[in-house]
């Protein structure tokens, strides 16, 4: 599971299954939720690939969002 906090859920949203498509097996997005008062969480269903583990996923994803992200996580 990956779940990104951010504040423009469309523009990130993007960026992500680009990422994704380079990184991971098989993804699939599962939606989007709003914590009370703060930003838009996507979270996606991801299968890695055995060359990607999950906290280098988690730094292309960082790394490539950059301001679009206020928060990236696996799980």
């Amino acid at each position: 599971l990956v779940r990104v906090q951010a504040p423009d859920p469309e523009a990130a949203r993007r960026t992500i299954e680009a990422v994704l498509a380079e990184q991971v097996k098989d993804g699939k997005f599962v939606g989007t939720r709003r914590d009370a008062g703060g930003p838009a969480v996507l979270e996606y269903r991801v299968r890695l690939r055995k060359s990607v583990p999950g906290p280098a996923l988690t730094g292309a994803l960082r790394s490539r969002l950059g301001t679009q992200a206020t928060g990236v996580e696996t799980r």
